[in-house]
């Protein structure tokens, strides 16, 4: 169900599945209410004049984000206003996808008659680290897509020192935030924060979606595994804890498998 490749064919059969459990303990939000979201939150940074921030992963979640912004724009669902792409391998990476249009879902090969599914008028490719410090002093509204995904270094880091502590920015966050990464730092509601050894006051507005996620719900994942027939044992892994232990009951629920490893890190095991 990812906006832009097509579903991988499901696998007929296996004795051993190593399965990732990153949102095993919970079901994301539906797409339709993200984007819905999502534009209500421009529309408000537009008429505020506010900046919008959006740290992203270079590989899928960007091209995912440029998608959706190019058809809010198209369909006139939101005004037309800088859209700025802070990530020089987003960059590449956007580029990658538009040379391999075959990998595309059905819905994108007919978005593919008007020009890249990715582009608009109003985006803004920054090239060098000059134009990005100079982003700040356009004004107006703007969206700036940057990474790092979790912003534990990169561009973003710049851009969130600068606008968090104006209380008309938005910090739309569209990704899993690790432990111990200021991204989970600023989704946990911490007005406080340090970035580059400097204590600083957060006063943006958070937002927070999974939808966007490149990584299955709970749902998706049972589904997924109820495809494979001849399932004997399952290694659990990419998951904290709790979203580990909860995928486990559930799969034991449903399935009624029951031989289910959660390994730890250099944990020796017998596979079969």
């Amino acid at each position: 169900g990812m906006a832009i490749l097509k579903d991988p064919a499901p696998l007929p059969y296996a004795d051993l599945v190593f399965l990732e459990s990153t949102y095993g303990d919970r079901d994301h939000r539906s797409l339709k209410d993200t984007l819905l979201e999502g534009e209500s939150i421009i529309r408000q940074a537009v008429k505020d004049k506010g900046k919008i921030l959006i740290p992203s992963f270079a590989v899928g979640r960007t091209q995912q984000l440029l998608y959706y912004l190019a058809a809010a724009f198209h369909r006139g669902d939101v005004p037309k206003f800088p859209v700025y792409l802070d990530s020089p391998m987003a960059e590449k990476a956007t580029i990658i996808y538009t040379n391999y249009p075959k990998y595309f879902n059905s819905h994108i090969q007919d978005d593919l008659r008007y020009g890249s599914p990715f582009d608009f008028p109003n985006l803004n490719i920054i090239e060098d680290e000059r134009q990005s410090e100079g982003v700040h002093t356009q004004s107006g509204p703007k969206v700036i897509i940057a990474g790092s995904g979790m912003m534990t270094g990169g561009r973003i880091v710049n851009h969130a020192t600068y606008y968090l502590p104006i209380a008309s920015t938005r910090l739309f966050i569209v990704g899993y935030q690790g432990e111990q990464t200021l991204g989970r730092e600023l989704l946990e509601g911490n007005k406080k924060v340090i970035i580059d050894g400097l204590e600083m006051e957060v006063k943006a507005t958070v937002n927070d979606t999974q939808s966007l996620s490149s990584h299955a719900d709970q749902h998706q994942l049972i589904n997924w595994l109820t495809e494979i027939k001849n399932v004997k044992k399952i290694f659990i892994t990419h998951g904290d804890d709790i979203s580990r232990q909860a995928l486990a009951g559930k799969i034991t629920e449903n399935l009624g498998i029951k031989n289910i490893t959660l390994p730890l890190l250099s944990q020796d095991a017998e596979l079969l």
